[in-house]
């Protein structure tokens, strides 16, 4: 496949007519040879200078064409119609009738990008206008625009590249809304003495006059303002209640990704075979040897687990095939005696008595796992927004903190005090590219300077039976005064969605005993 792609784009290469003209003009020779007639010399001599001809013409057709785009970038709201327009011209008097554009656009599911081919011709002077209305499903930055023009002679002697590379910058926002809580009160609506809720807006210093976002309270219109303005208009006031709040975005991939392919290799009898090993299998082979030693101690099982890069929930979905199998051969036995000798390391044992009561609760939908990682960070990022504009109601210090392989530091860390804030950190964060799967969000507290009596908000999908002590770990690192986890979690997207919520259920009374709030949530 690969090879075909490169054959295909390749500077400069021989069309079915060059081939087809050697026959013709190998015949033209024999046939002047035979006749020795002025026509036939005349008809040979036209047969060799055509090639030059072509040549010639089709890198004049090659000079000539152009693509115009819109200038600068836009930013749009995910799920929400963009009109994406460019033409491409023919500035010569010579038609250009075998052209190749290849586009770059969102694919159809709106997860990625495609590379799309489109064959035209345009007449002299003339232009083609492409324009299409495309739909972006997740949060991101994307290009759209053209890559490589290929143009063809008449004849189709030669085709010739041009590398135009003229791309247009689409910035996809997530939704700025408030999420719903199973809960009423958040960490920062405890009461204690170093956390106070500060309530209405006298309290606060006045700033300036806004306009009207979604979520602003009524109390705060500007109603004379917005009457003269015929648009809503709102007081904006500075915070004073002196509450630090982290705001920790999980951008981490929930699952991780495919092993490569490997390349076909020729074997003694000449066929090839190509080796397709997926991550998930490696692991239910290797969880299936465990189960079988005696001698395989648990440390060592997660070890294995963790060698095949997956996350808990992979590994947990892999120890229960791998069970479900041994059982068929009546081993049921050796798994039980798998599970007591792991009673040493509690997240070993929580993983199997938690996956053996909920079953399916860790299992994706077939096909679920091809875009999962863009839909899982794309529901915490919205997440994460209505955290921080609940806070900055509430007149809380807010840092919001994930990692950004854009950056030197390898994360990005931003205060927030008002909407202002918020609005100039908005585009890096929600553009911010998904992360390597082991750079987990319980890792970004230790990136923090130490701050009296802080409030953690983790925003994450990656909460399991396993991670209660990776958080409490965090935060004690940290010395937060209060801690709750925003979880997130698709249940639309397992094979049991009813059994995922009970599974949530059993998830938030075991991060309660370890001390820790957690709330399923998801944004209106």
């Amino acid at each position: 496949m690969k090879n075909k792609e490169k054959k295909l784009h390749r500077t400069f290469s021989f069309g079915r007519g060059f081939y087809l003209y050697l026959g013709v003009l190998l015949f033209a020779v024999v046939f002047t040879q035979a006749l020795k007639s002025t026509v036939s010399i005349v008809l040979l001599w036209f047969l060799i200078i055509l090639p030059f001809a072509m040549l010639t013409v089709v890198f004049v057709q090659r000079n000539s064409i152009g693509v115009y785009l819109p200038d600068g970038e836009k930013r749009i709201e995910k799920n929400v119609p963009l009109k994406c327009e460019f033409v491409i011209l023919n500035s010569s008097v010579l038609p250009l009738p075998f052209v190749e554009v290849f586009l770059t656009v969102p694919s159809k599911s709106g997860v990625r990008q495609a590379e799309r081919r489109v064959a035209l011709s345009i007449l002299p002077k003339g232009r083609y206008c492409f324009s299409n209305e495309i739909k972006f499903s997740y949060r991101g930055s994307y290009k759209i625009g053209v890559g490589d023009i290929f143009v063809t002679d008449m004849l189709k002697f030669y085709r010739v590249k041009k590398s135009i590379d003229a791309y247009e910058s689409v910035f996809v926002m997530p939704r700025r809304r408030y999420f719903e809580r199973e809960a009423q009160n958040s960490p920062t609506d405890l009461p204690s003495d170093n956390n106070q809720t500060v309530s209405g807006d006298d309290s606060s210093e006045f700033n300036r006059i806004r306009e009207y976002r979604y979520g602003d309270s009524l109390k705060r219109i500007h109603w004379k303002l917005s009457s003269k303005m015929s648009e809503l208009q709102v007081n904006e006031y500075q915070p004073n209640s002196g509450k630090n709040v982290f705001v920790f975005c999980d951008y981490s991939m929930l699952l991780a990704p495919e092993s490569d392919i490997s390349e076909p290799k020729k074997s003694k009898n000449g066929t090839k075979r190509v080796k397709k090993a997926r991550k998930d299998k490696k692991i239910k082979l290797k969880l299936a040897r465990i189960a079988d030693s005696s001698k395989m101690s648990a440390s060592e099982m997660v070890e294995a687990a963790n060698s095949a890069a997956l996350s808990r929930a992979e590994a947990a979905s892999s120890l229960d095939k791998a069970r479900r199998e041994l059982e068929k051969d009546s081993k049921n036995a050796k798994v039980g005696d798998l599970t007591e000798k792991s009673n040493g390391n509690g997240a070993v044992t929580e993983v199997m008595s938690a996956y053996e009561l909920y079953g399916d609760a860790t299992v994706l939908k077939p096909g679920a796992e091809l875009d999962m990682n863009e839909f899982v960070a794309d529901g915490v990022a919205e997440l994460a927004v209505a955290a921080v504009m609940q806070e900055l109601d509430k007149k809380s210090d807010i840092s919001l903190l994930w990692f950004d392989e854009r950056t030197k530091m390898g994360f990005s860390s931003y205060p927030i005090h008002s909407y202002d804030d918020f609005d100039r950190v908005f585009l890096s964060f929600a553009t911010a590219p998904l992360a390597r799967s082991e750079l987990t969000v319980t890792r970004l507290p230790e990136l923090i300077e130490k701050t009296d009596n802080p409030t953690f908000i983790f925003v994450t999908a990656r909460a399991d039976f396993s991670t209660v002590e990776e958080f409490r770990a965090a935060s004690n690192l940290a010395g937060a005064a209060s801690v709750e986890v925003l979880f997130f979690n698709p249940r639309e997207r397992y094979r049991s969605p009813s059994m995922r919520g009970e599974y949530a259920e059993a998830l938030c009374r075991q991060f309660e005993e370890g001390g820790i709030k957690l709330t399923e949530a998801k944004v209106k």
